[in-house]
């Protein structure tokens, strides 16, 4: 194998990580020509690809890759950072991850992305891709990608809950309550959607409800002082709800 093919496998991965795809697929390319037999330079060209936004380019050299079968690394001594099944889910997650532990949304999200055009069957993929959308203020898109994820896998854990939050934020309190009615039947614990229940009854004027259901919330975490708080307030604003207005007084 031409030493120059791992001389351009190596800085197209270096572009890649540093988010330059454009590079990457450059470098990555010229890679691919000079040793086709290698499938860790396909697969890793298919990740650029899709990475710089050109999904149906990526999803072809995918493909491409797999015909190649598995990697021998043996005899490719540049080991890719992504390994036989390179396009596994879990890479484009740890990278996504990484960029949102450094702040960089705008980087996690193109990962995310590039990770759902190599495959858009995997509910994980829009699900954190949901997080980081509701993380930057893009509160529809971040919706949609998290109905995604539901649509694809309802018993996701921590989806139908997210789901609740955004409805709720959107002005949808039938979809939020059902959502997290759903929630709830999957985690009976979970108090902060045990007050959303609480609120939404509250606004509702469901005074029975929303006391038996901040009654079980307590019940939870009778010592958490946000969970405390949170009753308070509920509590007031039932007590508000209840109280009539007053009577105007007429003039004769």
């Amino acid at each position: 194998m031409p030493a120059n093919a791992h001389a351009h496998a190596g800085l197209g991965r270096l572009a890649l990580g540093a988010g330059d795809p454009a590079s990457a697929v450059r470098h990555l390319s010229r890679a691919r020509d000079l040793a086709p037999e290698n499938r860790s330079f396909t697969v890793t060209l298919a990740q650029a690809h899709a990475r710089a936004g050109n999904r149906e380019r990526g999803q072809e050299i995918a493909a491409a890759a797999r015909s190649l079968g598995r990697i021998n690394y043996r005899n490719d001594p540049v080991r890719s950072s992504v390994h036989d099944l390179a396009l596994d889910v879990r890479s484009y997650l740890r990278r996504a991850n990484a960029h949102r532990v450094h702040g960089e949304l705008e980087l996690a999200q193109r990962e995310l992305q590039a990770g759902i055009a190599v495959d858009a069957s995997r509910p994980e993929l829009h699900f954190a891709l949901a997080e980081v959308l509701a993380a930057s203020g893009n509160q529809p898109s971040s919706l949609a990608a998290a109905r995604r994820a539901y649509d694809l896998h309802p018993e996701l854990e921590g989806v139908a809950a997210f789901l609740a939050r955004a409805l709720f934020q959107n002005g949808d309190q039938t979809g939020a309550l059902a959502m997290a009615e759903e929630a709830l039947e999957r985690n009976t614990g979970d108090v902060n959607m045990m007050l959303l229940v609480a609120l939404i009854s509250a606004e509702r004027g469901d005074v029975v409800r929303t006391v038996e259901t901040l009654d079980h919330a307590y019940g939870a975490r009778p010592q958490d002082l946000s969970t405390r708080s949170a009753l308070i307030q509920l509590l007031e604003n039932v007590a508000e709800a209840m109280t009539p207005p007053p009577r105007s007084s007429k003039r004769h």
